[in-house]
């Protein structure tokens, strides 16, 4: 009887170091199982992070160049309207030189009309 209970227990034991390799095993492929998710869930989420960062350096980047262009046309506006300026202020002072020009004609037409005048009254 002593024999055929040793045997008993030690089936025992044998089942139950069984059913915990089985257990442990199990529980290592869950493991596994969950840290390949994590990895997973974490490459997705870095590579989502990345398409954003890179977005966003994109968005920077035309936002600096339209800066840029938009920096040359107000310097491309603003040079012609110095041209303009330019060009009218040149005008004005060719308008002021004709009629300096023009005065001084009708100065000297006025003032040989008063020598005639004069010459006439002397007669």
């Amino acid at each position: 009887g002593t024999k055929a209970s040793a045997e008993s227990a030690e089936a025992k034991v044998e089942e139950c170091e069984r059913r915990l390799l089985e257990t442990v095993s199990s529980l290592r492929d869950e493991a596994a199982s969950e840290l390949r998710k994590l990895v997973e869930e974490h490459a997705a989420h870095a590579a989502e992070t990345a398409g954003v960062a890179k977005l966003l350096a994109a968005t920077c980047a035309t936002l600096e160049e339209r800066a840029l262009v938009a920096h040359a046309g107000c310097e491309d506006e603003l040079r012609a309207f110095q041209r303009q300026a330019q060009a009218a202020l040149e005008q004005e002072q060719t308008k002021m030189k004709q009629a300096e020009a023009e005065n001084e004609l009708l100065y000297s037409e006025a003032a040989a009309l008063r020598e005639e005048t004069q010459a006439a009254r002397n007669k």
